[in-house]
């Protein structure tokens, strides 16, 4: 089952009233369960929309109509009785892409009745849709923009009148349908989306921004991203009028719900007023005026929005500053950058797209040599393959998916793939990793900072059963927010069976070392939530470590800790594991004698999964206590002088040394504001003319304790 919005839906779905109003069916509060995105993702958004409103200044073009895009559209019909009300027509497919497209231009139902207050920030986003009509093989559609997919010929069960689990949509029927998100805004339209606690009626995946550290919680992948819809709200039947899927896909381009999900919250948009919370079918304007006090808007809340909850024949409009986040996304949003390309929404044959996927077979533990099978994933029908494969055996390939590629070496290797069709060619380099176990010296440290993973000379070991489950790296979250990557195995997602499955370090030399503690962060929180029982429960993850010299022919457990031991947020969520800064911890182990003085010593970090959430673990430190921890303080600067008024950024480079722990960094920014920071990067503004000292003070700490500190200086001109 997915975890990652049982709770966000336990309080906000809420049973589905059949009340007419105006023709259709009233939509009650909760019948959206898509998440919020989180901090870092709005932060980023937030500074994309900022620096395109300072192009167009410079460029003098503020007024000027917004870049517009079209977007093709394939939509999944999955149905198990093959009648109007699961399998729909086409006209109904049809009648929601013009509901779409009004929408989004800001001429649809209703949109010339919006209260004078409101009406001047109604939006023209520039976004149209398309229904695709080209597939991924190159076959025209013979109806356009639809894939049919009949669940009981794949041995799906009969969804009955409850619907599909939340799991079973994303894990098996989105990853067996998915069509290339790069190319085709995927919706799926499915009789009934399964709940605990009332009706739901949609929900989408939010787009992962481009530079961004870190996704956002329900954030799309190849195999998920779109959204889905039940079938009985998609498009115009008479009692919806479609206002569903514009919900939805305003999700999918980035646009929270308006009242922030939170009493009195925010969308973070500027021109949309702060509501008390979601609204339920058609108030009457003005409603709710300065209901939440300062801030509140005196024209009270815009319940005709898209994002709210009101019943589609109220829903009426999109905002300027939605749209700027539309077209943040668009600009700038995996998946959603591509779309603009997209040739799909016209009948002309394309030459290929080529892509391919990769995994590890299971090999011997210190194994000297690893074999990888490769899968052609390219697009529009490419009819001949030429592979490359740097230090492989063999080197090269023509068939389109090979097998057992063995290398002899470990590092990192290019992998070529050439595909050709009648209409033309195209060809992709990856870069894989061979991970050969190597040897390391003492003392020994990694914090997962290198862009690849395992880190070279580290091998990992599955266990489960499904290859593709395993330790891996998590971007933006690392040990007390000092640099941006730590190790994870991610028991959100991945059901480990409680089966066990490590990662392995280098052989590292302990010749001659006569005592060694291992030192690392950890940061863990539990699974707490309503598992369909209707009673909340814990799920919980274990963290073991062990020590071996002969290549785990024997190993000695040095670690293990589960439940509350292991927890650093032990009261446990819902919704994924992002742990703040403050959410971590330090262990520290002592190594057995046994182990000293060896020279092929190995420590194996082991998960056993129980479905519960991520394990976090960063700064592994391997070192002598004979040493005193140490840190050094440096830092980068942008430029060394500035105009006044501007801004000039400063970025900490300090290390730890001797087995200590970078556990924490001060600004002191003399004549900028702000005039302090403890971030790792930090751009103050300069208002006045001057020359000032900049100084970072960095602390390391001994797993519990600060004990040591440096500071250094540098001076700057404004």
């Amino acid at each position: 089952m997915s975890k990652n919005l049982l709770l966000l839906v336990s309080f906000m779905v809420m049973l589905l009233q059949q009340n007419a109003i105006s023709s259709e069916v009233q939509k009650e509060n909760g019948w959206c369960a898509t998440s919020a995105p989180n901090t870092q993702w709005e932060n980023q958004i937030q500074r994309i929309i900022q620096h395109q409103k300072l192009q167009k200044m410079e460029n003098g073009r503020i007024g000027e109509e917004q870049t517009s895009y079209t977007i093709p559209v394939i939509v999944h019909v999955v149905y198990y009785q093959n009648n109007n009300s699961q399998n729909i027509p086409a006209a109904r497919v049809a009648s929601q892409l013009d509901i779409l497209n009004n929408d989004f231009a800001g001429i649809g139902l209703n949109s010339g009745s919006i209260p004078p207050p409101f009406a001047p920030l109604k939006a023209n986003s520039n976004i149209s849709f398309c229904l695709a009509k080209l597939d991924m093989n190159n076959n025209i559609l013979a109806e356009p923009g639809i894939d049919r997919v009949s669940a009981s010929s794949k041995g799906w069960p009969n969804p009955g009148t409850q619907g599909w689990e939340r799991d079973f949509m994303d894990n098996t029927i989105k990853k067996a349908t998915i069509w290339d998100p790069n190319y085709y805004l995927n919706i799926w339209v499915v009789p009934a989306i399964k709940s605990t606690s009332g009706t739901l009626l949609g929900y989408a995946t939010f787009p992962a921004l481009s530079g961004l550290d870190g996704l956002p919680d329900g954030a799309g992948n190849p195999l998920n991203d779109g959204v889905v819809i039940r079938a009985s709200y998609f498009g115009n039947n008479g009692t919806s009028k479609g206002r569903t899927t514009t919900h939805e896909v305003g999700h999918w381009l980035g646009l929270r719900h308006i009242w922030g999900d939170t009493n009195c919250g925010t969308d973070y948009v500027n021109d949309t007023p702060t509501h008390v919370t979601s609204n339920g079918g058609c108030p009457t304007f003005p409603y709710n005026v300065n209901a939440c006090g300062a801030g509140s808007s005196p024209d009270g809340e815009m319940f005709m929005n898209f994002m709210d909850y009101t019943t589609d024949n109220c829903m009426a409009m999109f905002t300027n500053g939605q749209s700027d986040r539309f077209q943040a996304v668009m600009a700038n949003a995996e998946f959603r950058v591509n779309l603009a390309n997209s040739p799909v929404c016209d009948t002309v044959k394309q030459k290929p797209s080529a892509k391919f996927t990769y995994l590890k077979q299971n090999a011997a533990l210190c194994a000297t040599s690893q074999t990888f099978d490769f899968t052609d994933k390219s697009l529009f029908k490419p009819t001949s393959w030429k592979w490359t494969f740097q230090g492989g055996s063999p080197a090269t390939s023509t068939s389109q998916n090979p097998t057992n590629i063995t290398f002899n070496s470990s590092g990192i290797k290019n992998i070529k793939l050439v595909v050709t069709n009648d209409r033309g060619s195209d060809s992709v380099t990856y870069q894989i990793n061979v991970p050969i176990v190597g040897t390391a010296t003492f003392p020994f440290f990694e914090d997962f900072e290198s862009p690849y993973f395992p880190p070279l000379g580290w091998e990992t070991i599955n266990r489960n059963g499904n290859p593709a489950i395993n330790w891996d790296v998590r971007n933006g979250y690392s040990a007390y927010g000092v640099g941006t990557r730590s190790m994870i195995f991610d028991n959100t997602n991945n059901d480990g069976k409680y089966k066990k499955d490590d990662i392995q370090t280098p052989k590292i030399n302990l010749t001659g070392v006569t005592d060694a503690k291992l030192k690392f962060d950890i940061a863990y929180a539990p699974f707490y939530g309503d598992l369909g029982s209707g009673t909340d429960e814990f799920l919980w993850d274990t963290l073991e470590v062990l020590i071996t010299d002969n290549c785990q022919l024997t190993t000695q457990s040095i670690y293990r800790k589960g439940e509350t031991d292991l927890a650093t947020f032990p009261a446990g969520m819902g919704a994924e594991f992002y742990p703040a800064d403050s959410q971590w911890r330090s262990d520290t182990i002592v190594i057995p004698a046994t182990y000293l003085n060896k020279p092929n010593v190995q420590l194996i970090f082991r998960n056993y999964g129980d479905y519960g959430h991520t394990i976090y673990v960063d700064n592994i430190n391997l070192f002598t206590t004979s040493s005193t921890p140490t840190a050094t303080a440096s830092f980068t600067m942008s430029d060394t002088t500035v105009c006044a008024g501007s801004s000039l950024t400063f970025t900490s480079t300090s290390v730890a040394t001797n087995g200590g722990t970078l556990d924490s960094i001060r600004w002191t920014i003399n004549g900028g504001i702000p005039s302090t920071s403890t971030s790792t990067t930090v751009s103050p503004k300069f208002n006045t003319v001057g020359t000032y000292t900049i100084s970072l003070i960095a602390y390391t700490h001994d797993g519990s304790t600060v004990i040591a500190s440096t500071v250094t200086s540098k001076t700057v001109r404004v």
